[in-house]
């Protein structure tokens, strides 16, 4: 069962989804909540020139007019450059029918799901907080350490799910689609084995490395987007008309032929030798302010005048 020290803060949650989870003859009536909410910075894009927002048209590229929304249609592009325009009436008709009941199909052990298949995740509450059967299922996939893998319609598609415990709750979350996911081989980088040519220093000095920056427990809450806290930070004191410094680099960016020059087993060697730096939960602090020059007053004649006489 996963575990988190703190979690990210936001109001009371609404309900993206209602339905039921389909297991046998047991029905278990839920409720779905997006358990991610992304965090952005709110950039708009404006005119150089005088600062204001720049709109974007749908403007046709054969007629060259700006076409109203109620005059867009879609439609797929065929291999000869035509296209197959989809009604209204067709879409609906291919469109998944819509149901409130997320099928179990099968289960499995967790670890026999790839990183690379989850994609969305959602909290699954009981619609009444007394429903036996919700917890029944809860505590049966975390005493079997086992993953329920579902089927259901959200959004006009098909989804493929994994249902596990975390913490006190289910959670769920989407799969994609093993034609989804892209071939690894495709990146060219990728296509030549190298491992043949490690040699044992190498990779004993490497499992020395992985072994210092091994901690017992992850804290999610040890991370935070600094670039956006100190960003919101220096916006809020530009509102308040104060001065503010650029941002100070936090490492001295090494050239890479720096790096190429030294043998990857000096690299290895010195960084085994390094101190560990723990993660501060804390963001980079923020860069001061150049000091102001305090400007010295100039000399009068009659303090002048009382220098030479004390000399």
């Amino acid at each position: 069962m996963h575990t988190e020290k703190k979690l990210g803060s936001g109001g009371k949650m609404k309900a993206v989804w209602k339905g039921t989870i389909s297991f046998g003859l047991v029905q278990i009536p839920i409720q779905l909540y997006s358990a991610i909410q992304k965090q952005s910075l709110g950039f708009n894009i404006l005119h150089a020139k005088c600062k204001s927002p720049v709109n974007y048209l749908r403007r046709c590229s054969k007629c060259k007019k700006t076409v109203e929304w109620a005059d867009v249609i879609k439609g797929m592009k065929l291999s000869d450059g035509s296209y197959f325009v989809m009604t209204k009436e067709n879409l609906k008709k291919l469109k998944p029918e819509k149901t409130d009941t997320i099928s179990i199909v099968e289960v499995v052990n967790e670890e026999e799901i790839s990183p690379i298949y989850y994609d969305g995740h959602y909290y699954i509450a009981p619609e009444k907080v007394t429903d036996k059967a919700y917890y029944l299922f809860l505590k049966v996939l975390e005493d079997l350490g086992k993953v329920a893998i579902g089927k259901f319609v959200m959004r006009d598609r098909e989804h493929i799910c994994a249902i596990q415990p975390y913490q006190d709750l289910l959670l769920l979350s989407t799969l994609n689609y093993l034609y989804e996911i892209r071939e690894p081989s495709n990146v060219e980088q990728l296509s030549v084995a190298v491992s043949s040519r490690l040699n044992q220093t190498e990779l004993t000095l490497a499992e020395q490395l992985i072994r210092k920056l091994t901690r017992k427990t992850f804290d999610m809450g040890d991370f935070k987007d600094t670039f956006a806290h100190q960003l919101k930070e220096r916006i809020r004191k530009k509102a308040k008309g104060r001065e503010i410094a650029a941002i100070a680099s936090a490492k001295k960016r090494v050239s890479r032929r720096k790096v190429e020059e030294e043998s990857l087993r000096d690299l290895l060697q010195q960084s085994v030798k390094r101190k560990p730096t723990r993660v501060s939960s804390r963001s980079v602090a923020l860069a001061k302010p150049a000091k102001k020059v305090r400007k010295t007053k100039k000399k009068t004649t009659r303090t002048k005048k009382a220098a030479r006489k004390k000399k």
